[in-house]
């Protein structure tokens, strides 16, 4: 009998960015569903906080036990080329939205 291993290691693209309670919605290469419920460390929750839907990264999944089909993410690498941008409309002139220059 084959027993399931309960870590995977995978290329993934982003299809739910991550919400306030740090899960989020991973596809796999494979057209594996990954639902991510939170992350093993600070840095990796940082890291997925960062990413939006269609970035790509390879991450190391853990299955969470009693979450049904939810996984930790226990490693993560996000290619240099996919990272996001640093907040692309943040300029020194900017101002806050909704609100209109003088006249």
């Amino acid at each position: 009998m084959r027993v399931a291993s309960s870590t995977r290691h995978r290329s993934c693209t982003v299809t739910v960015e991550q919400n306030r309670y740090g899960a989020m919605t991973l596809r796999s290469t494979a057209d594996r569903t990954y639902q991510v419920v939170g992350s093993e460390e600070p840095a990796i929750e940082e890291t997925l906080a960062r990413l939006s839907a269609g970035s790509e990264v390879t991450v190391t999944l853990t299955r969470a036990h009693g979450r049904g089909d939810g996984w930790y993410v226990a490693a993560v690498d996000v290619p240099e080329s996919t990272s996001p941008p640093a907040d692309p409309g943040a300029t020194a002139h900017s101002r806050p939205p909704g609100r209109r220059g003088s006249r």
